[in-house]
């Protein structure tokens, strides 16, 4: 319950962040907020995530889940956990498969949920420097995404040649260390002024 209460909390922060830089006029840029298979079974989540819609709005708002979210073994809980990703997504926010490409992927799910954002596990571009082979069957991930409509990102770039690698398999988003770190909410205002 105390997992549920914090996720919570920290959804609403960023979803008042996210109002607030708007009324300041600064750029809204997207930013994920981990949800996860607990949420998929909690009561009353649908309405809850109605209700700080109605308070804030789903402007630059993501929710990531990682396909452990939908690793039940009961085939009506895996069904429940798709419907109310749709219902979120119906509801305005955007969805990020998380992780993608880190483990054994069911690409069911690539179909049956109404998917935003593909974000590329770390691990598949550190096996893809120095790997010819392995750099193709990035840039068919990559590939893969685009074909179904989705922004792809990967995650946990650290160097300008792990960025090159990945503009030259056309990925043109990416997040990590070389473009900063963590920080202070204040410092992020300021980062954001900075490149507006």
């Amino acid at each position: 319950m105390r997992f549920q209460r914090e996720a919570a909390e920290n959804l609403e922060q960023v979803m008042r962040f996210q109002r607030e830089a708007a009324e300041k006029g600064l750029p809204v840029v997207p930013i994920s907020v981990n949800q996860s298979r607990v949420h998929m079974r909690e009561q009353g989540y649908l309405t809850r995530m109605q209700a700080l819609i109605d308070r804030y709005a789903t402007q630059g708002i993501e929710l990531e889940l990682t396909e452990t979210a939908f690793d039940f073994t009961d085939y009506a809980l895996r069904e429940h956990s798709i419907a109310v990703v749709a219902a979120l997504h119906a509801m305005g926010f955007a969805i990020d498969m998380d992780d993608f490409g880190s483990g054994y992927s069911d690409r069911s799910l690539l179909n049956q949920l109404p998917l935003d954002v593909m974000k590329i596990d770390r691990s598949l571009l550190l096996a893809s420097e120095g790997s010819e082979r392995m750099c193709i069957v990035l840039q068919q991930m990559i590939d893969l995404g685009h074909a179904l409509g989705m922004k792809v990102i990967c995650e946990g770039i650290e160097t300008e040649a792990q960025e090159n690698l990945l503009r030259r398999c056309g990925c043109e988003y990416g997040q990590g260390y070389l473009y900063g770190k963590p920080m202070p909410r204040a410092e992020f205002e300021t980062f954001l002024r900075q490149h507006a």
